[in-house]
């Protein structure tokens, strides 16, 4: 190999050459070749020993952390990480412990709070079945009291449906219930001949807040009947239907008529010989 060789200002002065032979050169690139391979092997094996440990410096508190949050899924609240480290994996475990504390606590309170829930539904579904008792026991009272009237009963909601027909009504008005029941007045006064009612809610609908309790009179089927109607109203005070109830006088009048006639006739018997008695005891004062 020959190079040139130049002073400072770089004029040539000489030369330099070296001879070696070509078995000598090819045998030093063959070592150096080796000594690449040999360094390019010894890396990548202390890389991946390198990435191997780290992966497990790393890899082994996340694993760690993965199975916490399953059993914290699974419901064990009293699963905690231990912290060995105080770098960003640290950290997140202890952000892990501070969840797993924060539902605990939280867990404390639902689990406490159920409890006392648990105890308001009981004593409620007491109440409830106490008062249902009681209601029931007030409507069989209600319903015994209806059917043992004398005086019929029909009463109707806001939308003019007959909600109630006692057994005295239904007698009256010779009709059964499950015809008229949850049925419009209108419609269903037809089947029970009884539509002489219908002006009568009529006219109170139309009176609406001013309506007041009053008394009517009609006759159905030659009956004669006293009808006491008044408006139904709900807490609010709004008009919520009307209540009807139902005296059949004919009986009542038929006995003041012959009470009347029989008044008559003995008023009339004894008038006659009195007549007479008064004119005998004239006659004898005249003489």
């Amino acid at each position: 190999e020959f190079s040139p060789i130049k002073n400072s200002r770089g004029d040539f002065v000489g030369s330099f050459s070296v001879a070696l032979s070509k078995g000598h050169i090819n045998k030093i690139r063959r070592d150096n070749l080796r000594n690449v391979l040999a360094s390019a092997i010894v890396g990548i094996v202390l890389s991946f020993a390198l990435a191997y440990v780290v992966s497990r410096k790393l890899a082994g508190p996340l694993r760690e952390l993965a199975a916490g949050a399953r059993r914290i899924e699974n419901g064990d609240l009293s699963q905690r990480v231990s912290i060995t480290q105080l770098d960003e994996v640290g950290m997140l475990a202890n952000s892990f412990n501070r969840m797993a504390d924060a539902l605990a606590e939280r867990d404390r309170i639902i689990r406490g709070n159920t409890r006392e829930l648990q105890e308001l539904n009981e004593q409620l579904e007491k109440k409830v079945t106490e008062r249902t008792t009681e209601l029931r026991m007030e409507m069989g009272r209600l319903e015994a009291i209806l059917t043992s009237m004398v005086e019929g009963v029909v009463v109707t909601d806001h939308d003019n449906r007959v909600i109630l027909c006692n057994p005295a009504a239904q007698k009256i008005f010779d009709l059964v219930p499950h015809r008229i029941i949850n049925k419009r007045i209108e419609d269903a006064c037809k089947v029970g001949d009884f539509c002489v009612l219908v002006d009568f809610v009529r006219q109170m609908r139309e009176e609406d807040g001013l309506a007041t309790a009053r008394e009517e009179e009609a006759e159905v089927k030659g009956k004669k009947l006293k009808i006491n109607i008044a408006p139904l109203l709900d807490d609010a005070g709004e008009f919520a239907g009307v209540v009807m109830s139902i005296r059949d006088i004919t009986l009542e009048e038929e006995v003041d008529r012959m009470k009347t006639e029989f008044i008559s006739t003995v008023s009339h018997e004894l008038k006659t010989p009195l007549t007479s008695m008064k004119g005998s005891q004239i006659g004898r004062a005249h003489v």
